[in-house]
């Protein structure tokens, strides 16, 4: 199932509902107050929004791991992120941008999948949300 959350740059906000996504790779978002009441459409072309996907994994207390989340424990240096160029979910180091780990021939996001399936890994923030956690 592909699920998505979007992150709203401009206003600071997290949308997980509300999103739609083209064949063309654009999306766009409603975007709303906090009182849930739809304030205005953003789309992608603006630069306000970033697209988040959901992995299929679920941390030890039960949240959805996205891409641009941040580990804790012993993965807390890296991001969890899709890498265009090898096609699938990895772990990058947070601290260099576009990192893959698995372009890098370590294969440490299937190390991560056992711990979080097994109820060892909870994910503390997220790169947008909580950027005082990237060192």
């Amino acid at each position: 199932q592909h699920k998505f959350q979007v992150w709203d740059k401009r206003y600071g906000k997290m949308y997980s509902e509300g999103i739609c996504i083209y064949g063309d790779g654009t999306y766009d978002v409603r975007r709303t107050a906090d009182d849930g009441n739809h304030i205005e459409t953003a789309e992608s072309e603006s630069g306000d929004l970033v697209l988040r996907e959901y992995t299929g994994l679920r941390d030890k207390e039960g949240h959805e791991v996205y891409d641009g989340d941040l580990p804790g424990g012993i993965w807390e240096e890296h991001r969890v992120q899709w890498c265009h160029k090898c096609h699938g979910w990895s772990l990058g180091l947070v601290e260099v941008e576009g990192h893959c780990g698995q372009c890098d021939g370590d294969y440490m996001w299937l190390d991560f999948v056992d711990d979080v399936n097994e109820g060892k890994t909870t994910i503390i923030g997220n790169i947008h949300e909580q950027p005082s956690l990237i060192p």
